[in-house]
C-alpha cells in the first residue's frame, strides 16, 4: 500500500484548518476564547470534517464528545458537582439544579445529549432498533453544538441569553 504523498497531508492541513475556522466562527469570540481548543474546539472541527464526508454517526459521536468537554470544563469553572454524572443529559440537570441554565439551554442541550446517545448507544430499547443519523442531522448536530456553546458561555459571563 502506498503512502499518501505531500499534497494529500497538506490538503488534509488545510482541510483542519478550514474546519477549526468554522467552528471558531460558530462559537463567537468570546466562546471560542473561553473552551478548551483540545478538548472542545479540535474534536469539533473533526466532527464537521466528518460531517462533510457523509460520515452523520461520526460527526454526532466526536460532536458529543466535545460538548461533554465543555460541560464538564464549565463544571469546573462554575463549581458544579457532576461526579457520576453519565452523558450530556445528566450534565445538565446537574446544571439545571445549581441554577445555572434556564430551561431553554437545558432543552437545547438534552436535544444534543438524545441525539448523541441515539447515534453512540446501539439499539434503543424505546423502538427494538438502532437509529440511522441522516446526513442532515449530523451537520446540524455540529452547527447546534457549537450554538450551544456560545449560548452556555453568555450565560456564563453574565450576558443576556442567545441562541
Amino acid at each position: 500500500m502506498a503512502l499518501p504523498g505531500p499534497s494529500c497531508v497538506r490538503i488534509a492541513a488545510q482541510e483542519a484548518t478550514s474546519a477549526e475556522n468554522l467552528v471558531r466562527k460558530q462559537l463567537g469570540l468570546e466562546a471560542a476564547a473561553t473552551v478548551s481548543r483540545d478538548e472542545v474546539i479540535v474534536p469539533l472541527a473533526d466532527a464537521a470534517l466528518r460531517a462533510k464526508d457523509n460520515d452523520a454517526t461520526g460527526a454526532v459521536v466526536f460532536a458529543g464528545n466535545a460538548i461533554e468537554s465543555y460541560l464538564e470544563g464549565l463544571a469546573g469553572r462554575l463549581n458544579v458537582n457532576v461526579t457520576g454524572a453519565t452523558g450530556i443529559n445528566s450534565k445538565l440537570e446537574r446544571f439545571g439544579q445549581a441554577g445555572h441554565f434556564p430551561k431553554k439551554l437545558i432543552q437545547v442541550g438534552k436535544y444534543l445529549g438524545s441525539i448523541r446517545n441515539a447515534a453512540d448507544h446501539g439499539v434503543d430499547p424505546d423502538v427494538g432498533a438502532s437509529w440511522t443519523i441522516r446526513e442532515a442531522t449530523g451537520v446540524e448536530y455540529v452547527l447546534v453544538a457549537c450554538s450551544f456553546i456560545a449560548a452556555a458561555t453568555s450565560r456564563e459571563k453574565g450576558q443576556a441569553p442567545e441562541v
